[in-house]
């Protein structure tokens, strides 16, 4: 299964959506008794059903966190701290962080 690019019109992002949604139709305890056919009467069966519950849920909502990431975030994320030395910003922040402390020390 492909991915569809963030650049997909919206009924590439419809088929791919729906293909997802098809795969899903049977719930992951309905898979059990073909999981102990394959692995045996062990543990196995039960991670693997696990992760078959699990991981498209998880998998999903990554995804659509990862999507809405503001443009600019992974940005600011990369710039040098060592750049907001000096700033107004840089020392406020200095500042709030030392009177924390103090006021911490100063109570315990």
């Amino acid at each position: 299964m492909s991915a569809t690019s963030p650049a997909a019109g919206p009924r590439q992002r419809l088929a791919e959506a729906l293909r997802w949604t098809a795969l899903r139709t049977l719930p992951p305890p309905a898979y059990l008794s073909l999981l102990v056919i394959w692995f045996g009467i062990d543990e196995s069966p039960k991670v693997w059903l696990l992760l078959i519950a699990a991981l498209p849920p998880v998998a999903a909502a990554t995804a659509a966190a990862v999507r809405g990431v503001p443009g600019d975030l992974p940005r600011d994320a990369a710039t040098d701290p060592a750049a907001l030395r000096g700033t107004p910003e840089f020392a406020r922040l200095r500042g709030e962080l030392s009177r924390t402390l103090r006021e911490a020390a100063a109570s315990g």
